[in-house]
């Protein structure tokens, strides 16, 4: 039987009476009263039909109005208090709580289930299934708060062609982060030029106002910028030719080595490189100044007294901060320094990924930011005297701790890593056995395993350099120690598992020390060492395979070419990294076009 029970702070000896219908009904305040039938107040007065009064206020207990469902498992929506409004048109509640103070007005609690519902069961009509609303200017309509760290807030709707919020105001949301972090980079608004003010980030747009910059309709705000003239009166600007541009970037003593160069998130070069100069041995990277790294600043990221740094490669992380991966000649192992600043003049502590023992860990380098947003390492190990292929992958962008997993045996010699088109890593490398050309496409991002592919024999594969090709297939150049030969690698498959190794060049023995990037025309280019002449080449592929390519002598001043390292610029024009050997330093080269002819300009 459903009971209710009525608790009423009255009298206890008072004694209410009701007539319902043909019969008097009697209810005895303060006493447990049983009923058979339902009770009906009626009438119509401008007054409630029934108040109930509790003066006692000190205890959560006191209720004016206290309605029990008793039974366990309702099998239907039975309730212990409702409320109905007979209204068809807009007026009235069918509950109304109210309160004096700053407390609650309607106050719901479930152990597990729904605190407060409300709900629309028209399939028309506008009105919410829930309103709140505020007069007071600093109180919210609606508060969603939770306790447990779980969302405040949750919106579900039946259509992805149905915005989950809808709002009527053009003001910023304070604190709310780019919920598309393909479009703003997951960055606070705080990041970005605000409408008045300076630049929240100076490096981005100078520090200038909007009102500096021309707008999209109209004149500069700023004459001195653009003379007070509308857009559309200037023209596109031709660049005046420029000559391939040779700079000493670090003249200290016996440094360059193993370097390695990249584009940083604020445009300009980045390389890493070894020094092996008593007292300045280490890890070195250098910032340049300018697109055409004309100067650069430098900064040791290695502790004195030890000898880090051989098979240094650098990439630029998802947080926009180099990450650096080498090998530390003093305790045999693989280390990873992740940068503070874009620079590099502040870094983290410096982390030992992986250490054999006995053995070694960490030769042959190269890095690259996986489609996980982390790094991910190919490196060779010496386990006794097998030659293992290994690959690290990191567990956050600062790269301070790795899961590692081998991923041939033997294997492991000049080891290249690129991300494939299929956003999964793909690995060239020497089997040191047989010396074979090999590839190492992994099977999931992390790639704890990995499927290998011959693709050439014969004492080649030798300082193999791998990208991804405009096409979306592999590229690889490697050098055939047999002939002495320069060869490129292209892949038939994302996969790897076959490619067209072409050789290019038949004079003297060229090859040694390569590194290949696609240009800004979408077609390969390969520097490399002319161990002949002792000259740093480059060769300018005129199709996706390179099956036709032309050489260029980049630089001929002594013996130079060696640790060579090329990347396009933001200005679209290649640069290269690499060792004078005759003077232990490190040069770059930057070409004045985008094929590396100088002074190559179209009509």
């Amino acid at each position: 039987m459903l009971k209710r029970t009525l608790l009423m702070a009255l009298a206890a000896s008072t004694t209410l009476a009701f007539a319902a219908s043909a019969h008097a009904a009697y209810l005895s305040v303060g006493t447990t009263n049983t009923y058979t039938a339902s009770t009906t107040l009626t009438g119509s007065i401008a007054a409630p039909a029934l108040t109930v009064k509790n003066g006692y206020g000190t205890s959560a207990n006191a209720f004016g109005l206290y309605g029990l469902l008793t039974a366990k498992a309702p099998t239907a929506s039975a309730a212990a208090v409702r409320g109905s409004n007979g209204s068809t048109n807009g007026f009235g509640y069918g509950v109304w709580g109210s309160q004096a103070g700053a407390g609650t007005g309607v106050y719901g609690t479930a152990a597990s289930g729904i605190g407060v519902y409300g709900r629309h069961l028209a399939s028309t009509g506008t009105g919410p299934g829930v309103e709140g609303q505020s007069a007071a200017l600093g109180g919210a309509g609606v508060l969603g708060s939770n306790s447990a760290g779980g969302p405040g807030l949750q919106s579900i709707v039946s259509s992805n062609s149905v915005a989950p919020l809808k709002v009527n105001s053009t003001a910023v949301v304070p604190n709310l982060h780019a919920a598309n972090s393909d479009a703003l980079g997951g960055h606070a608004s705080s990041y970005f030029l605000p409408t008045t003010g300076t630049a929240a980030n100076a490096s981005k747009l100078g520090g200038n106002v909007p009102s500096y910059y021309l707008p999209a309709a109209g004149t500069a705000a700023n004459s001195n910028q653009l003379g007070g003239k509308p857009a559309a009166t200037f023209y596109r600007t031709r660049a005046t030719p420029q000559g391939n541009a040779v700079t000493t970037l670090d003249n200290s003593a016996t440094v360059g080595q193993y370097a390695s160069a990249t584009i940083g998130s604020d445009g300009l070069p980045l390389v890493t490189y070894y020094s092996a100069a008593g007292g300045a041995q280490g890890v070195w990277i250098a910032h340049c100044s300018d697109p055409a790294c004309t100067s650069a600043t430098h900064e040791r990221v290695s502790s004195s007294g030890d000898d880090f740094g051989p098979f240094t490669s650098v990439a630029i992380g998802a947080d926009g901060l180099p990450l650096i991966s080498f090998y530390d000649v003093t305790n045999e192992a693989l280390d990873v320094l992740h940068c503070d600043k874009l620079d590099c003049s502040t870094y983290g502590t410096r982390t030992t990924l992986d250490t054999i023992n006995p053995g070694q860990a960490g030769v042959y380098t190269s890095i690259a930011i996986g489609a996980d947003g982390l790094g991910l390492i190919s490196y060779g190990a010496v386990n006794g005297v097998v030659f293992l292929l290994k690959v690290a992958h990191c567990s956050n962008a600062a790269c301070t701790s790795a899961t590692k997993a081998i991923l041939a045996s033997p294997g492991g010699a000049y080891t290249s890593i690129t991300i494939g088109s299929d956003g999964l890593g793909l690995i060239s490398y020497q089997n040191t056995d047989f010396g074979n050309l090999m590839t190492a496409h992994c099977n999931d991002v992390s790639c704890a395993t990995a499927s290998t592919s011959t693709i050439a024999t014969g004492n080649v594969g030798n300082y193999t350099s791998i990208t991804t090709g405009s096409d979306g297939l592999g590229l690889i150049s490697h050098y055939d120690e047999t002939i002495g030969k320069l060869r490129v690698a292209h892949c038939s498959d994302i996969a790897c598992s076959t490619a067209t190794d072409i050789g290019l060049g038949v004079v003297g023995n060229q090859g040694q020390h390569t590194s290949i990037t696609v240009g800004a025309d979408g077609l390969p280019l390969v520097s490399f060492y002319d161990v002949t002449d002792h000259t740093l080449l480059i060769r300018r592929c005129l199709d996706l395979s390179c099956s036709l390519s032309t050489p260029l002598i980049l630089d001929d001043a002594g013996d130079v070419g060696q640790y060579s390292s090329i990347t396009i610029g933001t200005d679209g024009k290649p640069l290269v990294s690499y060792y004078d050997a005759t003077n232990g330093h490190l040069k770059v080269m930057h070409c004045g076009s985008a094929t590396c002819v100088p002074y190559f300009r179209r009509r």
